[in-house]
């Protein structure tokens, strides 16, 4: 019996506020409607300096002409494919969500649409190129020697304005985001048979400009899950009473449809 009742009282804990809230929302009649504005180009910063060029006498145009031309992937990364892969994987996470999306060309009937209705401006979209650095110490007794492996690593940096339609009350929130790709890196010591001894050898994966647009897709996905998160627990947080503590937050699992627990929405609120 003290079992039992022991049983109950952790079902009944479990089903906080939040989650019964949470439940709600992604079950609500009137679905969840945005407004989803995409940039019109996309920001590129090369960090990959070259060793044959002295920039002293180049001014900051010159400069950053010499380190885009030097990259090994941006230069050749197509605006438009990018940007389109990004939208296509955030307008099929949010679809999954049970969201209804709306594009440039659909403005006027999103103003008439049902509540409650979000615009998302993706207000920047932002790659950056750079050399990052695997160090290996591949004996333990010997800690002088030392291996580094250079390769390419690939930042996709987002920039998000959501805002409510009609509703004068809620302020323009700001978030940010920064997932990162690079080549595939593998290195150790390798037995050579034909001398007998063990050498350090690495491998690289180059990535390719294919693997970026692929990079596009996977974050526009994973941040169209995560805007819907950010609305969800927004709108679990206005039906709180104000006196109400820490706020526990949930995440919508596309997969599988259930309500998780999570300690951040994978999104950063910026001050404007």
């Amino acid at each position: 019996m003290l079992a039992f009742a022991g049983l109950m009282m952790g079902l009944l804990t479990a089903c906080s506020p939040e989650r019964r809230l949470a439940r709600e929302f992604v079950t609500l009649k009137e679905p969840v409607t945005v407004f989803l504005i995409s940039p019109d180009f996309i920001f590129k910063e090369s960090y990959k300096v070259p060793d044959s060029v002295d920039f002293a006498g180049l001014s900051k145009q010159q400069t950053d002409s010499v380190l885009f031309f030097n990259s090994r992937l941006l230069q050749y990364t197509s605006d438009s494919i990018f940007i389109g892969s990004y939208l296509q994987g955030m307008v099929a996470a949010m679809k999954t969500a049970g969201v209804k999306v709306f594009l440039a060309d659909t403005g006027l009937r999103f103003a008439q649409s049902e509540m409650p209705a979000y615009i998302i401006h993706i207000a920047q979209l932002q790659l950056e190129e750079y050399y990052d650095s695997l160090v290996s110490f591949p004996d333990i007794l010997d800690e002088s020697l030392v291996y580094v492996t250079y390769f390419t690593a690939v930042n996709v940096n987002s920039w998000y304005e959501l805002s409510k339609l009609n509703d004068e009350s809620s302020s323009r929130q700001v978030l940010f985001n920064s997932e990162t790709i690079q080549d595939y890196v593998e290195d150790g010591m390798r037995y050579i048979p034909i001398s007998g001894d063990y050498k350090f050898m690495s491998y690289i994966d180059s990535l390719t400009v294919t693997d970026v647009y692929e990079l596009a897709g996977h974050v526009g996905f994973l941040n169209g899950n995560r805007l819907f998160d950010y609305m969800m627990n927004a709108w679990i947080k206005q039906r709180l009473p104000q006196q109400t503590g820490l706020i526990k937050l949930f995440s919508y699992d596309l997969t599988s449809g259930e309500l998780r627990r999570v300690n951040t929405t994978g999104l950063i609120p910026l001050d404007e």
